[in-house]
């Protein structure tokens, strides 16, 4: 009997037309796997909101969810700009904190870590394994819940390649953008016990000038954890009102310009555009009723002189800055806080106390009787 050689390409034809896959699915499973793997490194994962102000362009989110669960507020669909894609948000203050990640275009979000794929049953289709897959992640943060159904489920295809591999066609990546894989961390705003501690002495002017060139240089690295850790933070807006801030306070805080040039990416200076050199710095002194606090005198760009404060914390100097205005856009904590002044000291402790006023001393409740009032 004569026997018959098929070619390559006739065996390929041949199971093609008879309905048998060409790629083993143990085969298609593993490439689905690998592309998975290789697209969604291990560790915390951030999704990229583009925007720099009171607006950032979300479009992986869903608008009710983010409303119902008071993660942000939405603009209004018929007032965005042309051009714009999609929903647009500002989160709100409570939840801005798992914003840990800065892109020169916008911030990163956290949504949670270590990226898994569960891959459903598949069905082979004329020369294709078509897949049906949902991806999750660990430990989520509260915006993880709110993300459209298209970014964790996937119809992903895998067919044969050239050299007879298994071949993925489909985008497996759970987000793009230019968030830092790993995403870092700084999202818990922890409570601390507000310092009294009296140094041995008091800090000199070239101490205060390290440790801001060291907070300045934290900011420029945009290394948003260490810069957090060089603060001794006051947030008026929590229950526990002493080292309650994340980094999203501080994220959109830039360094001072260098060579007196900005860069474009970055928000207003932690400086408050007060003074533009640690040369403003002229002189140190004592705080008039709490022994770990010193102010540090500053000649301003014009106006009076203003002040920014240091204390001693668990052994080290920090750099005072205070959370006590809630903006339209990211809430940021100050530095140049003046806390030496009666009577923004005054309102300050009152508000750290608890009662409910600005930072002007005017209470939130508009309908509310001053205390001055009989």
């Amino acid at each position: 009997m004569r026997r018959l050689a098929l070619s390559a390409g006739s065996l390929l034809l041949l199971t093609t037309l008879t309905g048998c896959p060409t790629v083993p699915e143990e085969d298609a499973r593993a490439a689905i796997q690998q592309a998975f793997e290789a697209a969604n490194p291990p560790g915390r994962v951030g999704v990229e909101v583009k925007g720099k102000s009171v607006w950032l362009t979300a479009p992986m989110f869903q608008e009710d969810c983010l409303h119902d669960n008071d993660l942000a507020f939405s603009d209004d669909a018929k007032k965005r700009p042309r051009g714009s894609k999609g929903l647009r948000i500002s989160p709100t203050y409570k939840n801005q904190r798992y914003i840990t990640g800065f892109t020169d275009e916008g911030w990163c979000i956290y949504l949670g870590s270590d990226p898994r794929i569960d891959i459903r049953e598949g069905t082979w289709e004329g020369d294709r394994w078509d897949y049906f897959v949902i991806m999750s992640l660990a430990d989520t943060s509260p915006w993880a819940q709110c993300l459209d159904y298209p970014v964790l489920n996937r119809q992903i295809s895998v067919v044969r390649a050239e050299d007879g591999s298994a071949k993925v066609e489909g985008d497996l990546a759970i987000v793009d953008g230019a968030c830092p894989q790993p995403l870092p961390g700084g999202e818990e705003r922890r409570a601390g016990v507000r310092p009294s501690t009296k140094p041995s002495s008091a800090p000199s002017l070239d101490q205060v000038k390290n440790l801001l060139r060291d907070f300045d240089q934290a900011l420029y690295d945009r290394d948003f954890e260490a810069a957090l850790g060089m603060v001794s933070c006051y947030n008026v807006f929590e229950e526990q009102r002493y080292g309650t801030c994340s980094v999203a306070e501080l994220i959109n805080v830039a360094p001072l310009p260098r060579a007196g040039i900005a860069r474009p990416e970055d928000g207003p200076p932690w400086s408050m555009n007060v003074f533009d050199s640690l040369d403003a710095l002229k002189r140190v002194f004592a705080d008039r009723d709490d022994p770990s606090l010193y102010h540090v005198e500053i000649t301003p760009r014009k106006g009076d002189e203003r002040t920014l404060a240091v204390q001693w914390v668990a052994g080290s100097w920090k750099l005072v800055g205070v959370v006590g205005l809630q903006g339209e856009d990211l809430t940021m904590m100050q530095i140049v806080y003046d806390l030496d002044r009666k009577e923004k000291r005054e309102i300050f402790e009152r508000r750290m106390q608890g009662e409910p006023i600005d930072a002007k001393g005017n209470p939130y409740d508009p309908y509310a009787e001053s205390k001055t009032q009989e």
